[in-house]
């Protein structure tokens, strides 16, 4: 086990993500997400199931529900018990977190739905840590932050996450927009590299950790989709790989018998 999990480690470093079956996140944030969508879509869609709500949504008239990130964030209760869970399953230590770049005063845990064949829906390619130096958000000294992210609906067989394996060694330069809040947003035109972006084997069941400057964006499918994404502090990287190793192995040895 231990050689294995130094090969997860290796794998991290050197390619900036790592990808494992996850069961427990799905159905976890699966049947959250069911929930939130059940109060956004009041009763005309609250006894159907997620896809069928998110089909709902999608509808251009629909849409502006779900347009705005303050309308995509999971409610502070959510948020802290998804925290509680995560830590009860060994994913997360007691001294890790997830952050607050929202500054709303809890953990913040957003989703977002693509609608098929839009790609005015998916984000823009970016390195995480671009918003936070930008913005001048801070985590405590001696943390470093790592993205998970999780698709919940997508298409069976076409990945919708973009990624450049090993762009987080590399010192991309990027300009910025300020929206009317005064959120300052990375604004990244580098064709030739925009280019290389591949996608990568990210399916429902499974879920990404991805490093603070990993060059990453979103593209749409032919079908709706969901997903739901956080980024975790932590002070030690390579034990977060090691709780999300174990669990995925875990879950293959239940899904093989």
């Amino acid at each position: 086990m231990e050689s294995a999990n130094t090969d997860y480690h290796e794998t991290y470093r050197k390619n900036g993500y790592i990808i494992f079956r996850s069961k427990y996140l799905f159905d976890y944030f699966s049947k959250i997400m069911s929930n939130r969508l059940s109060e956004i879509c009041k009763s005309t869609e609250s006894s159907s199931g997620l896809h069928e709500k998110g089909e709902f949504l999608a509808r251009d008239d629909n849409f502006n529900l779900v347009r705005d990130k303050k309308n995509r964030l999971l409610s502070s209760q959510s948020c802290n018990e998804a925290v509680t869970s995560l830590i009860e399953n060994h994913l997360l230590s007691e001294r890790d977190f997830i952050t607050d770049e929202e500054c709303l005063g809890y953990p913040n845990i957003y989703w977002r739905l693509v609608r098929k064949n839009s790609q005015t829906d998916v984000g823009p390619v970016h390195a995480d840590k671009w918003f936070w130096d930008l913005n001048e958000w801070r985590i405590p000294d001696g943390y470093q932050r790592m993205k998970v992210w999780i698709p919940l609906i997508q298409s069976s067989n076409t990945s919708s996450f973009l990624g450049l394996c090993e762009s987080h060694l590399e010192n991309y330069s990027y300009s910025h927009l300020e929206d009317d809040g005064g959120k300052r947003r990375p604004s990244f035109t580098q064709a030739e590299i925009i280019a290389k972006l591949e996608p990568l084997p990210v399916y429902s069941g499974s879920v990404i950790i991805f490093h603070d400057e990993f060059l990453h964006g979103g593209r749409s499918t032919n079908t709706t989709r969901i997903s739901i994404e956080f980024t975790v502090g932590t002070m030690n990287p390579e034990m977060i790989i090691n709780s999300f190793a174990q669990s995925s192995i875990m879950d293959l040895g239940i899904q093989s018998k």
